[in-house]
């Protein structure tokens, strides 16, 4: 569907515009974020499958599927606080050459979000006068003065499970609490075992035996919130 997309984008006569390669595989990266996003996720693809263009170009759709591509494009203005901050902090120059070997890398290692690369691109050119003066250059083996309770979901596609595990073998004391789950951070989808764990980590420093893996309480692909499967007893303040 997407290389289709590539050579041939769906048009849309009712506002004149296209439904583009970068535009889909743009939502679909965002979507992954939010489980509770990917019911519409998926009629979405349905309908680029099905080249439906009366329902891409509605106006709610449309709008939804252009922000999503715009916010990836090289030209667009929606990242440049992220690029500031990313490039600032890295303080390194590079050509084309340099950033290709990393690029094809990350497109070997995934069909959706290999495009992010182009943020690499962005930084190999950034001015040198704009590089952040306070830095941290050190290490992070360090101990803190009580140990760290880290999270993290099993399938996040932005900060890996493996990534996590690694922050917390740096990490003296700390602990590493999994979370069977899709979506970024633990708090994409409800899992009452999650939330007592941090309750606990918060209210009085206890930290959850190593190994300790949470089960979300809702299903995939259901209407079911926080406030469907939390015990009244366990809202904020009580």
């Amino acid at each position: 569907m997407l290389d289709e997309l590539k050579f041939n984008p769906i048009p849309i006569p009712s506002n004149g515009g296209i439904i583009t390669y970068t535009d889909v595989k743009s939502t679909i990266k965002e979507a992954l974020y939010a489980p509770n996003s990917w019911p519409l996720t998926s009629e979405l693809i349905y309908y680029v499958q099905t080249r439906n263009a009366t329902v891409l170009g509605s106006s709610e759709v449309y709008s939804t599927v252009k922000s999503y591509g715009l916010s990836a494009s090289l030209t667009s203005s929606s990242n440049e606080v992220e690029s500031g901050i990313r490039c600032s902090d890295k303080a390194a120059s590079a050509s084309m050459s340099d950033v290709l070997p990393y690029s094809n890398v990350r497109a070997s290692l995934s069909r959706i979000a290999s495009d992010g690369a182009n943020t690499d691109m962005r930084c190999a050119q950034w001015n040198k006068k704009m590089y952040a003066k306070e830095r941290y250059t050190g290490d992070f083996d360090v101990k803190t003065p009580h140990p760290v309770l880290v999270l993290s979901n099993r399938y996040d596609s932005s900060t890996p499970l493996a990534a996590a595990k690694n922050l917390t073998a740096t990490f003296e004391g700390s602990v590493l609490l999994e979370q069977n789950g899709y979506g970024h951070t633990t708090l994409s989808v409800p899992s009452l075992c999650t939330a007592k764990v941090v309750r606990a980590y918060f209210s009085n420093g206890t930290l959850p035996a190593e190994g300790t893996i949470c089960e979300i309480d809702v299903p995939l692909f259901t209407n079911l919130t926080y406030a469907d499967v939390w015990p009244k007893s366990f809202q904020a303040g009580l």
